[in-house]
């Protein structure tokens, strides 16, 4: 606008200026030099005022015809470029989609099958009265008290055995002197510990013989074999 509209104006002065242009009667063999030299200013006037304006115009015109014209090619391409990348979304849109759809499909039987599989272990999970865990829990203590008890005879035991043979052979030597009937008390005091130790060891047998069914109903962890 700030270059074509001052060419519109000196192209509307100049074109006022002129005033009306009548044709004269003379003839061209009759002209004489005034009338040859209004001719003359006129036409001068014309290209100045009018004409060259004109031509720099249309030069304008033409370079702004090109520019449009290259900013419309330019914005067409990134037109069509940008229809492509919504139609490429729109696509990668409905395969996100169905790939979602896929997956809460997926999702959904996956919960059914959760569900089923706690059912089933709620189902299959024992369950037991408060008394029914305080008595699995007193024999497991048994458990591990007769166990102790065990391990404490068989020391004393063999401690007992180990003493006796000594005196059995006259290996072992005291530091009290005693007479025969005492080291006969002594021996025969050795032999009675030795049967009651085999006894208790029985009766701890017993016990756990007793218990052992118990223990595998119950399923003790601290249940060992002793058979």
């Amino acid at each position: 606008y700030e270059i074509v509209q001052p060419l519109f104006n000196q192209i509307t002065t100049g074109m006022s200026g002129l005033g009306k242009i009548v044709g004269g009667a003379t003839k061209p063999q009759d002209v004489d030099a005034g009338a040859l030299a209004t001719f003359l200013a006129t036409k001068q006037k014309c290209e100045e005022e009018i004409i060259l304006p004109l031509v720099a115009l249309k030069e304008v015109t033409v370079a702004r015809k090109k520019l449009l014209q290259a900013m419309y090619k330019k914005q067409r391409t990134q037109l069509q470029q940008l229809q492509k990348m919504i139609q490429d979304w729109k696509v990668k849109m409905t395969s996100i989609e169905k790939k979602m759809a896929v997956a809460d499909a997926k999702s959904e039987l996956m919960n059914q099958r959760s569900a089923a599989v706690l059912a089933a272990a709620r189902d299959l999970a024992p369950t037991i009265t408060e008394a029914e865990y305080q008595y699995f829990t007193q024999l497991r203590r048994y458990d591990a008290t007769c166990s102790k008890w065990e391990d404490n005879l068989e020391k004393i035991g063999e401690k007992a055995n180990t003493v006796q043979e000594n005196i059995r052979s006259d290996s072992y030597s005291c530091a009290v002197h005693l007479s025969k009937e005492q080291m006969a008390l002594c021996t025969d005091l050795l032999n009675g510990q030795e049967k009651l130790l085999e006894r208790n060891t029985l009766r701890v047998k017993e016990i756990e013989a007793q218990l052992k069914p118990v223990m595998k109903e119950s399923g003790s962890k601290n249940y060992r074999n002793t058979t």
